[in-house]
């Protein structure tokens, strides 16, 4: 998985058109298989990890902003991209 397919697929979840679990999963794959530091994997657990904690309601609330953890995992991915650069 790429960075670009990551990107489509945090602007596909903040439109309901794909689940959040697919999101989840894709960016620990992408984690898990990028040779990052141990430190992006901590930081990157933390959001995800409220990510998951964000299911548990069935609406906003505003602990669990959609677009506040979107916008969260996409600075985590530009910080991700430069580091392999």
């Amino acid at each position: 998985m790429n960075t670009s397919t990551l990107k489509e697929l945090l602007q596909d979840w903040l439109a309901d058109r794909c689940q959040v679990q697919v999101v989840i999963d894709s960016f620990r794959a992408y984690y898990r298989d990028s040779g990052l530091p141990e430190q992006f994997g901590r930081a990157l657990e933390g959001i995800l990890q409220r990510l998951e904690s964000s299911l548990l309601f069935t609406e906003e609330s505003c602990s669990f902003s959609k677009q506040d953890l979107a916008n969260a995992l996409g600075f985590w991915l530009e910080k991700a991209q430069a580091k392999l650069a």
